[in-house]
């Protein structure tokens, strides 16, 4: 545990990211001295009389061993063993620890260093940071002023000291703000004479002759008034010097003369527009009016090739007034094809000769370099862009930290420490939209060139999902060829390859490909190997459990998804889905191809598809525990299928239903070890639900070609009967029959009674849809009978429901309500849900039948709660339409289209198919 201590200013001790301060003023004074003398013994007699003011009370020294034993326990914090030792010896106490863990060693060493130290260049940078340790007075919360007198008078003239040479030294280099520091130290200490004369010169030197005159008879007052002295000799010659403008300035100023003003940006990118919101953030840390009050640093990140640079430099012209003195403009190379980054020491040898330092001048060390620096742009007005940065090492030595200044700093990695650590800003930037996108190619071929091929364009735009420097490298392309139509380049072949090769320029700065590999190459081996496999992914994000099975390591996949966000090669739009540009998942593919073997990648789609499938198995089961099951073996190795509750695997199967339907085409065209006709039937309830059977209709016919391909009759029984829904769904009951027969002649050679018996049921309700109610009723009886000898109570209630319905169709109103109020009791009892939400339809219907509108009313109410709970939208319009007819039949129109009109909103809502019928019956009721 490394800990360290502060005792220039508020005595506090820091772990980790954790300031404590100890609660009583004699155990922080303990603290102090012992940290003062550190590595000394401190006899307990010299602690008794500092921590008493020389006036220790009976009983002292066991006080002093309780403040011991107080301050010991408090370097020692429940965090394991310590790098801190307070030990007793000799009859007194000691604090054993590094020097560097204390500031007042750390002060001590600077200084020293820095008076070893030949050019006032070097010396800046150490005093600088050796000053800026003091946070106020030594001691402030632990001493009065006769023990601090006692204990630091010999610190304090070290840092009058070091001030002195610091000032002299800034002065010496041209520094521009050297005044405040000095004002402030002669308030400070307002007899002290060198510093009076340090800032006369100084503010001579800044062409304030009368503030530097004013300056002289403040400390000429107080030297009379409150110590009865006269100024030096010295002191006064100065002020005539200055009177008779015979003081000339001899500091040799870091900038020459015949040097201009820095104005280093790019020029604007050819094409930039749009991006308002994000030149709105960045003007933002800005005051109105004015230089900032403080230091900014902002962090703009993102992918390869969004766009990053063309931003900073943009909105860098766009200020360049409010920062007179100067921009500067460095690529860091982070991502360089052709080279290392560049490093803060060679970045501050060009920053420093931009300002006008001489090559001869700027130091040999990284510390006085950044020294300098800081003291060069102090009191100015500087706009610093740190283009293309790797990390936030590279950039932290870099940063200006002078009110007055900013920093844009551009990275594809996310530079999570600058914002932690530093308080930049962070500017997230995103694709622009298709507009900004199609204005971009406008801005670079001509608005009316691409205005006559519009459509053309927008494809473009859409091709390369709107990326800036593939829209840019496109816009060349069309531009180097102008006879070519921009239709041409539109209708390029769409595989991965093509779309990279179209994204290629002689120039490797401009080439996505090389761009992209520059990031590829900076991630870790596992971080590598998840991108590549990614591309494997057939939708359009993947969820962070999905990632975990597909990989399938022992690695930490979290991380290496992490690292991925971090480098902006993959987004992670909500919390644990992840995302892959299309350009970047054209790069990921060539890569899998070049570099993982065929095996790996087939067992990396097989693990994916085995994840879905128990997933979506799970997620069945939570949207309905009583539907008849599936039975699947155990998961691959390495898979984790996630767990639901109802409302869970809904909006699972709604957020992934892309990937399934995706997934079963996958399964029916190659080996994946999972079967397309499980996978199409975890999903079958959510297509009801939500009337998705247009987007079905292929996958559940490759489920079923795949079947009948492997020979699997279990497989071609269950996607048949999956089939006749979709039939159905389309009205087409010819058909869904035709699979329903077939189905059950399968199941009946499997000697599988309770899927013929289901069968049997699912036939009947598609006869009595034909009004064939005599052979529907024959189904069922066999269907009872069936599900009675295979002990399937589930299957018996289905059929009893579906009785209900014949019989009220038929118009036997009782026989309806007895089949229906017994599937009911069934259904409650073993707690079918979905189910019972069926038969108290049919119960509503039989009462509204027998002209008990009111009860039939309560059933219908009573099933919208069902199927509300249960998120199934399909037949919630359904019951909707019933309970509107309901109202009508006892006169209530009012109600009926209040009902209507819900049903009418949801059925659009789910581009139902009862939408057209719902209208007119309002239009019949408005009438």
């Amino acid at each position: 545990m490394t800990m360290h201590f502060r005792i220039l200013g508020p005595v506090e001790i820091g772990v980790r990211d954790l300031t404590v301060t100890l609660p009583r003023r004699r155990e922080r004074c303990l603290l102090a001295v012992l940290l003062l003398e550190l590595n000394r013994v401190v006899p307990g007699d010299r602690l008794i009389e500092l921590l008493w003011d020389g006036v220790p009370p009976v009983g002292a020294r066991q006080n002093l061993r309780s403040h011991v034993s107080r301050v010991r326990s408090s370097l020692a914090p429940g965090c394991g063993e310590s790098d801190v030792k307070l030990v007793h010896a000799n009859g007194g106490y000691r604090i054993e620890a590094d020097r560097e863990a204390v500031d007042v060693h750390r002060f001590r060493m600077s200084v020293e260093h820095a008076m070893t130290l030949d050019q006032p260049c070097e010396r800046v940078g150490l005093l600088r940071g050796a000053l800026e340790l003091w946070r106020g007075r030594a001691a402030e919360n632990a001493a009065d002023d006769w023990l601090r007198k006692r204990l630091f008078g010999e610190l304090e003239e070290q840092r009058l000291s070091a001030i002195e040479q610091l000032a002299a030294d800034e002065m010496d280099i041209g520094c521009v703000n050297v005044v405040p520091g000095l004002a402030q130290a002669v308030r400070d200490y307002p007899g002290h004479e060198r510093l009076a004369e340090l800032l006369m010169r100084a503010l001579h030197q800044a062409g304030r002759k009368a503030d530097a005159l004013d300056a002289y008879d403040r400390t000429s007052a107080y030297l009379r008034e409150e110590l009865g002295l006269d100024p030096s000799p010295a002191l006064r010659e100065l002020q005539r010097a200055i009177l008779s403008d015979e003081l000339t300035n001899t500091s040799s100023s870091v900038r020459s003369p015949q040097l201009p003003v820095p104005q280093q940006l790019p020029a604007a990118v050819t094409g930039f527009t749009g991006r308002t919101d994000y030149l709105k953030e960045l003007d933002a840390m800005l005051p109105a009016e004015g230089p900032p009050g403080e230091s900014v640093v902002s962090v703009i990140t993102g992918t390869v090739g969004v766009g990053k640079t063309a931003l900073a430099v943009a909105w860098g012209r766009r200020v360049a007034g409010r920062f007179p003195d100067g921009q500067l403009y460095v690529n860091l190379r982070g991502f360089d094809p052709d080279g290392a980054p560049a490093t803060p020491s060679e970045v501050l040898r060009w920053l420093l000769q931009a300002l006008g330092v001489p090559a001869e001048r700027i130091p040999d060390t990284l510390p006085a370099r950044i020294g300098l620096y800081r003291s060069c742009v102090a009191g100015r007005r500087v706009l610093v862009v740190l283009d293309d940065a790797r990390d936030a090492d590279q950039v932290r030595p870099l940063l200006p930290g002078a009110p007055g200044c900013v920093a844009v700093v551009t990275s594809r990695n996310q530079l999570s420490g600058l914002v932690v650590r530093d308080g930049a800003v962070p500017v997230s930037l995103e694709l622009p939209s298709a507009q900004e996108a199609y204005e971009m190619l406008s801005q670079r071929l001509g608005a009316s060139n691409v205005a006559v091929e519009a459509a053309a364009a927008e494809r473009i735009v859409d091709r390369y999902r709107r990326l800036p420097l593939a829209l840019a490298i496109t816009a060349a392309r069309a531009a180097a060829r102008p006879c070519f139509p921009l239709r041409a380049l539109a209708d390029e072949p769409g595989e991965p390859s093509a779309l990279l090769d179209a994204c290629s320029d002689a120039s490797a700065s401009v080439d996505v490909r090389t761009a992209f590999a520059t990031s590829y190459r900076a991630l870790s081996p596992d971080a590598a190997t998840a991108f590549r496999l990614l591309s494997l992914h057939v939708g359009p994000d993947i969820p962070q459990n999905a990632a975990v099975s597909m990989l399938g390591t022992d690695t930490d996949v979290h991380r290496s998804l992490s690292d991925l966000v971090r480098a902006h090669l993959v987004r992670e739009d909500d919390p644990g889905r992840y995302a892959v540009h299309g350009l970047l998942r054209a790069y990921s593919t060539e890569l899998s191809d070049a570099v993982d073997g065929e095996p790996e990648r087939r067992r990396a789609r097989a693990r994916l598809a085995d994840h879905y499938l128990h997933s979506a198995h799970a997620a069945a089961a939570a949207l309905h525990p009583h539907r008849y099951p599936i039975r699947l073996g155990p998961p691959r190795r390495g898979v984790t299928p996630e767990e639901f509750g109802g409302r869970d695997a809904l909006a699972w199967f709604a957020r992934e239903f892309e990937v399934l339907v995706a997934l079963i085409e996958l399964a029916a065209s190659a080996d994946t070890g999972v079967p397309a006709w499980q996978l199409a039937w975890t999903a079958l309830d959510f297509v009801d639900r939500r009337e998705r059977w247009h987007d079905w209709e292929c996958a559940q016919a490759g489920a079923l070609s795949a079947a009948c391909r492997d020979a699997d009759l279990l497989g071609q029984a269950v996607a048949r009967s999956g089939m006749a829904r979709v039939r159905v769904a389309q009205g087409r009951l010819d058909a869904a029959h035709s699979h329903l027969s077939s189905a059950l002649d399968i199941f009946g050679r499997l000697a599988d009674a309770s899927r013929e018996a289901r069968a049997h049921t699912d036939i009947a309700a598609v006869l009595c849809r034909q009004r064939r109610f005599t052979e529907s009723l024959q189904h069922l009886a066999r269907a009872l009978r069936s599900s009675r000898d295979a002990g399937d109570v589930g299957g018996k209630a289905r059929a009893l429901c579906t009785a209900g319905t014949v019989c009220a169709e038929l118009g036997h109103g009782e026989a309806a309500l007895e089949h229906a109020r017994s599937a009911l009791a069934i259904q409650k009892e073993i707690g079918d849900r979905v189910g019972e939400a069926a038969s108290v339809r049919v119960v509503g219907r039989a009462l509204g039948y027998r002209g008990e509108h009111l009860h039939a009313a309560s059933c219908f109410i009573r099933g919208l709660e069902l199927v509300r709970e249960q998120g199934d939208r399909r037949r919630e319009v359904d019951l909707l339409v019933e309970l509107g007819e309901t109202h009508v039949a006892n006169g209530d129109g009012a109600e009926s289209v209040r009902a209507w009109q819900a049903a009418l909103e949801i059925s659009r809502e789910i581009d139902g198919a009862a939408a057209d019928d719902i209208s007119a019956r309002l239009q019949g009721v408005r009438a």
